[in-house]
C-alpha cells in the first residue's frame, strides 16, 4: 500500500524539479522576456523617444506610461510637471500629449492660492518657445480659499509651423514676490 503511493510522489517531484530546470534555463537571469522584433524593417529601427517604442513594444500600465525596448533602453511618456504640481493645480482638459485645434478649451482645477481677483494667465507655446496664444483661465467658483477651484479659459492660435507645444498654466503674483510657478505640459498640434 505504501509502495502505491511512493510510486505517483516520486513521478510528481522529478516533474516538478524538470518544470522549474526548464523555466529557469529559459529565463535566464538579464534576458528581456520581450522576444526581439521579427520583421527587418523592425530590426532595422533606432527608436528614440517614448511614442516610436509605444508603436513596437508593449506600453506599461503606470503614470506617466512607460515602454522598454529589447535591446534595453527605457523610454517614459513626457507629461511635464503635472505630477510635481498636483497638490496645487490639475488640469483636466487638455491632457499631456493631447492632439488640439483652435479655439483651444482648457478645463480643470486650481487651489484658491493659484488665482489674483478670480484669475490666472495661461499660455501657449510652440516648440521653439515662441506664444501662439495668451489669455486669463476664469475661476468658476470662490476663489479666496485654500481649497480646490474649478476653472475654465479658451485660447483662439493660428495653426503653428511645429508639431509639439506648451500650455503653460501660472500661478497668478501681481506681486512678484513669491516664487513663480507654473504647470507645464505637453500637448501636440493638428
Amino acid at each position: 500500500m505504501k509502495h502505491r503511493l511512493l510510486v505517483p510522489l516520486v513521478a510528481v517531484v522529478v516533474i516538478g524539479i524538470a518544470l522549474y530546470v526548464g523555466i529557469s534555463l529559459f529565463l535566464k537571469k538579464g534576458e528581456s522576456p520581450i522576444p526581439p522584433p521579427t520583421s527587418t524593417s523592425t530590426a532595422m529601427l533606432l527608436i528614440t523617444s517614448f511614442e516610436e517604442c509605444a508603436q513596437h513594444y508593449p506600453v506599461m500600465e503606470s503614470y506617466p506610461e512607460q515602454c522598454n525596448t529589447p535591446d534595453g533602453k527605457h523610454f517614459v511618456r513626457n507629461v511635464g510637471n503635472v505630477l510635481d504640481l498636483n497638490d496645487r493645480i490639475v488640469n483636466y482638459l487638455p491632457q499631456p500629449g493631447d492632439l488640439v485645434t483652435s479655439p483651444l478649451s482648457i478645463e480643470g482645477e486650481a487651489r484658491g492660492t493659484w488665482y489674483f481677483e478670480a484669475s490666472f494667465p495661461v499660455r501657449l507655446v510652440d516648440a521653439s518657445g515662441t506664444t501662439l496664444a495668451q489669455g486669463p483661465t476664469q475661476a468658476l467658483g470662490e476663489w479666496m480659499t485654500t481649497e480646490f477651484v474649478p476653472y475654465r479659459g479658451t485660447l483662439l492660435f493660428a495653426a503653428p509651423t511645429s508639431a509639439t507645444g506648451t500650455l503653460i498654466l501660472t500661478r497668478d503674483d501681481p506681486s512678484g514676490m513669491r516664487v513663480p510657478e507654473e504647470l507645464r505640459i505637453p500637448i501636440r498640434f493638428r
